[in-house]
């Protein structure tokens, strides 16, 4: 059977609609934006493709109810985006889906209503959009067992304040602040706990100092001197020696005289210590006037609290690693800015100069290929330097249309792209191949009317390549092998280098109707190196 026929499979309708199928399926194509040819036998197809075929006929029959069960292991990432559009479809016909999957990922992606269940039980449902303010509601759920829901039951009111508190801080926002989070976390710790004073520690082993305190409770007067009181080497000690614990100290003990240098005007101390990252250790310390509390909640609180401290250091941590990231593109887009602007001048002297006409133009070749490579590698640091542009990986398509940017008043381009994801070590190699391609072009077609460039990436996934097509209309290389005489140009250089040495490609050239450049790349090339 083929494809087609997997699709309409309504056999009192097969003559009826043979004539309009490949409309109809043409119009399922469309309408879920897949891809499969009509024609196509259902034994050549891979297992993912076999799943779309079953997808398209669900389209097609539009059911009442649709049970689907974990597609994420079936198909790619980009199909499963499209399904999820499919299922946005189906939503509109009236189809009721029901997607069954333990990876809460899946279930975020999907951007619908979750229901989480533990065997029999439904524990609890979210809605789209609690879902997208919070999904790490669903994670907490997802991770835990159902003897851990019970006790998030009876902590609901715990759970719902913290996060008012979450969202209250923006973690996402310009001008979000740890140390405010930190103490919003130790106000809400103090009322909860009926402590006396909260107090955060962010402390560095290496360094044996504190580097930072937030304190929460009592007066200006109080925190000075709550710190102050405190013995210092003592305490650093102990932190390390704590470390993910919870512990207890009561005035009386050892230890309680051990910490302070001066008597304390609190009966009990209660300390968290963990982790927040490279050299840094968070220590919540909790005062209390009284001897007698409930320790084991205190001990549930403490570990909650400062988990979600951790956390709002971390996110902050990793703001700063992305803006002194943003700003090293930033200064290597500037430098390399001067570099073109001493090119441009050395340029201008040698130009002012009595020379021949033919190495006039030689020089002026030379300087400005090196000046359209250097301009190419500004532009993606300019790029990688943008706020929105400090991801870890890029698709193909992006970096490409932003070369096309570029040149888009030199010549006209006509793109065709699959998505494809290449990581952010190999963002620069692939922006330079696909710039010395249209710099060649522009270069050995100069003074031709209507240039144009065709490029196609596509991509195989049984054969586990990406394959990027470049053509223009031009002259054509000099010779039928697709290389000039000489052979001996810097741009045909770079690109070799990447893509044979760097990325274990192959590179195809030869002439229709213009220049044509071949080049395929396994797909494993595009990773970073420790991940191959």
């Amino acid at each position: 059977m083929n494809v087609g026929e997997n699709v309409f499979t309504d056999s009192s309708r097969q003559r009826a609609i043979r004539g309009k199928r490949k409309k109809m399926f043409q119009g399922l194509l469309e309408e879920t934006k897949f891809e499969m040819d009509l024609d196509a036998s259902v034994r050549d197809l891979t297992v993912e493709q076999c799943k779309v075929v079953e997808i398209l006929r669900t389209v097609y029959q539009k059911p009442k109810l649709l049970v689907v069960r974990e597609l994420n292991s079936i198909l790619s990432a980009p199909l499963f985006y499209k399904f999820a559009e499919v299922m946005r479809i189906l939503n509109e016909y009236g189809t009721t889906v029901l997607y069954l999957t333990n990876q809460w990922e899946e279930a975020v992606r999907l951007n619908s209503d979750v229901s989480v269940v533990f065997g029999k039980n439904s524990i609890e449902t979210f809605t789209a959009q609690e879902v997208n303010e919070d999904p790490g509601q669903i994670y907490d759920l997802c991770v835990s067992s159902y003897q851990s829901y019970l006790v998030n039951r009876r902590f609901r009111k715990e759970l719902i304040a913290l996060q008012n508190i979450k969202r209250s801080v923006k973690t996402g926002s310009d001008n979000y602040n740890y140390k405010k989070a930190i103490g919003m976390f130790s106000e809400y710790l103090k009322m909860e706990l009926q402590a006396k004073r909260v107090v955060a520690f962010l402390v560095s082993p290496s360094q044996k100092r504190i580097t930072d305190i937030v304190i929460v409770g009592g007066t200006e007067e109080e925190k000075e001197a709550g710190v102050a009181f405190l013995k210092k080497d003592v305490f650093l000690n102990y932190m390390a020696a704590q470390k993910d614990m919870v512990s207890f100290i009561k005035r009386g003990d050892p230890e309680f005289s051990r910490f302070f240098a001066k008597s304390s005007d609190y009966a009990l101390c209660a300390c968290h210590v963990i982790d927040v990252g490279d050299d840094s250790l968070l220590c919540l310390k909790i005062n209390f006037s009284e001897t007698e509390i409930d320790t084991e909640y205190v001990t549930f609180m403490a570990r909650w609290i400062a988990d979600e401290m951790a956390l709002s250091i971390e996110r902050m941590q990793q703001r700063e690693n992305s803006l002194l990231l943003q700003e090293g593109h930033h200064r290597i887009m500037n430098n390399l800015q001067i570099i073109v602007s001493l090119l441009e001048m050395e340029k201008l002297v040698i130009c002012n100069k009595n020379l021949d006409e033919d190495t006039m133009k030689e020089i002026d070749d030379v300087f400005s290929s090196n000046i359209s490579r250097i301009n190419c590698i500004a532009g993606i640091h300019k790029l990688l330097a943008n706020p929105n542009g400090s991801a870890s990986i890029y698709t193909l398509s992006y970096i490409i249309n932003k070369i096309n940017e570029f040149y888009q008043s030199r010549v006209k381009m006509n793109l065709t792209l699959d998505e494809i994801w290449i990581p952010y070590a190999k963002v620069i190699s692939v922006a330079m191949v696909v710039n010395e391609l249209i710099n060649n072009s522009i270069k050995h077609n100069e003074g031709q009317p209507d240039l144009e460039i065709e490029i196609q990436v596509s991509k195989a996934s049984e054969e586990k390549l990406v394959r990027i097509r470049y053509r223009d209309n031009g002259r054509g290389f000099l010779n039928a092998a697709g290389r000039d005489s000489k052979n001996t140009g810097i741009g045909m250089m770079v690109i070799e280098s990447v893509i044979l040495d760097e990325m274990s490609g192959r590179i195809k050239r030869y002439n229709e109707d213009g220049a044509v450049v071949e080049i395929e790349l396994p797909m494993q090339s595009l990773l970073p190196i420790e991940i191959r």
